[in-house]
């Protein structure tokens, strides 16, 4: 058998102050599980030093990670990894220093941005390091910006450990995802108002807006940090996110049954905050029950997607293996992926995504044969974890276990600020194990209890008005 160690930075927090597993990097570990190795998973976020929000943050510092604590270099030596696989090329100096191992590095999000991890000790250690894309035009991202062979890149789709299951609808439409606010707009204003000849500026950056929305952030990069030095490139990259994602439900929230799930920075007064559901959404599981029991999953792509235009996100694969609709922003790559079996429904802007919502929300027919050509193609075209772990094994010629071996886990938590509930657990192959989310969060806490009754209020009222415009 071989030993692997997943190793990421996912960092909301529970109430217990850990940082656990979320359902993309758990179906991942559960298949090689399931497929005879040997796991340790690190979420990166329980170790290292600051929060990943805020100017402290090691994210927006040159983006240097090391661990406040040794306790991870000693289990990390004591497992002896065949493999490390690093989303974000998330691993400290320490980590190549003990191990010996290829280091297998999937993208979690652009190389282009401040997502990645040490990457002046990436390039120092190229020789020990392959590289995974997962669009079909990322592989020129690669080669021009680390200066390496095609042979050092493989392409590796994303994938899914969603699953269908029938049960009844409970909303029309759902997003889940991340919602940042008003912060990144105020940060724009206060760096227009504070520059000379802010109305030239001002102009500028609508010009950069207006170009980023209709092609991809990245490609305009060097022009933003050319022109605009002082302004992080970060600030405009969530605030094109925030234009796409907060544009779009803004629009749809009054004409139809929306409810969004995820984290967001909305103010509690923002209209948008009224669809809010505050249940957590880590698992595979938490993901799996939203989607069957929405009509339609609007998936809006954000700049760190790799491509706005021509990458996607991970959750169109979930949202594509259950009973959900997906409709999402225009990507190149969804066409080439999924096209042969299926022709997914796309928008540009917000004004199409509305028109196709009602389109689809009146058409339960088209709605079904979207969503039975949608689980096809996960099926046949091969997006699963277990097809990816067939492809990493391939890679670097991994050894599984015979029957008769034990397969351990082992999900890395920093004693020092765990609660003592939790503690570092091992589980045999075929076990789930996931971080019990709901025991963290107080299902009947205030903000829940508030946002469930404004729902199902908004919902009666919906349905009252429909019913009496029919009667008419």
């Amino acid at each position: 058998m071989s030993n692997i160690i997943l190793s990421y930075n996912w960092p909301y927090k529970t109430k217990n102050n850990i940082s656990p597993t979320m359902c993309y990097y758990d179906g991942l570990r559960i298949a090689f599980q399931n497929s005879g190795h040997n796991i340790m998973e690190i979420n990166n976020a329980n170790f290292f030093h600051g929060n990943w929000s805020g100017s402290n943050d090691p994210v927006y510092i040159g983006s240097i990670m090391d661990y406040e604590s040794d306790i991870i270099n000693q289990k990390v030596k004591t497992f002896n990894p065949d493999l490390i696989i690093a989303f974000n090329h998330c691993i400290t100096k320490k980590m190549y220093e003990i191990t010996n191992c290829p280091i297998f590095i999937i993208e979690g999000d652009s190389p282009l941005s401040n997502f990645w991890f040490n990457k002046d000790l990436m390039l120092k250690n190229l020789d020990r390091v392959i590289f995974s894309y997962n669009a079909h035009f990322h592989l020129d991202f690669y080669k021009k910006i680390f200066k390496i062979s095609q042979a050092k890149c493989h392409h590796l789709k994303l994938a899914t450990s969603c699953y269908k299951k029938d049960v009844a609808f409970k909303r029309d439409i759902c997003f889940v995802g991340s919602i940042h606010g008003h912060c990144y707009d105020n940060e724009l204003k206060n760096y227009i108002q504070q520059s000379k000849n802010n109305d030239i500026i001002k102009n500028k950056l609508i010009k950069i807006v207006k170009e980023a929305l209709k092609n991809d952030l990245y490609y305009i990069k060097e022009d933003l940090e050319k022109d605009f030095p002082k302004l992080s490139f970060e600030t405009l990259f969530f605030y094109i996110a925030e234009i796409r994602r907060k544009n779009t439900l803004d629009l749809l929230m009054n004409d139809f049954d929306l409810e969004i799930f995820g984290w967001t920075g909305l103010d509690y007064y923002d209209p948008l905050y009224l669809y809010f559901n505050s249940d957590p959404v880590y698992s595979s599981e938490h993901n799996s029950n939203i989607y069957n029991s929405s009509k339609i999953s609007i998936s809006i792509t954000q700049p760190q997607s790799n491509s706005s235009i021509e990458g996607y996100s991970w959750r169109v694969c979930d949202t594509m293996a259950t009973n959900a609709c997906f409709l999402g922003s225009y990507s190149k790559s969804i066409e080439l992926d999924f096209g042969k079996w299926v022709d997914l429904p796309m928008f540009n802007n917000a004004y199409e995504c509305y028109s196709l919502c009602k389109k689809l929300l009146a058409e339960e027919n088209l709605r079904k044969d979207i969503v039975a050509g949608s689980q096809l193609a996960i099926k046949e075209g091969k997006f699963t974890f277990y097809d990816r772990v067939k492809e990493i094994e391939q890679i670097f010629n991994l050894k599984k276990s015979d029957a008769k071996s034990k397969i351990s886990y082992e999900f890395l938590i920093n004693n020092n600020t765990a609660n003592k509930e939790i503690n570092n657990k091992k589980v045999a192959s075929g076990s789930s194990y996931d971080l019990d989310i709901d025991n963290f969060y107080k299902k009947n806490s205030l903000i829940n209890i508030i946002n469930r009754v404004r729902i199902n209020l908004f919902r009666k009222i919906r349905k009252k008005s429909s019913m009496h415009i029919v009667k008419k």
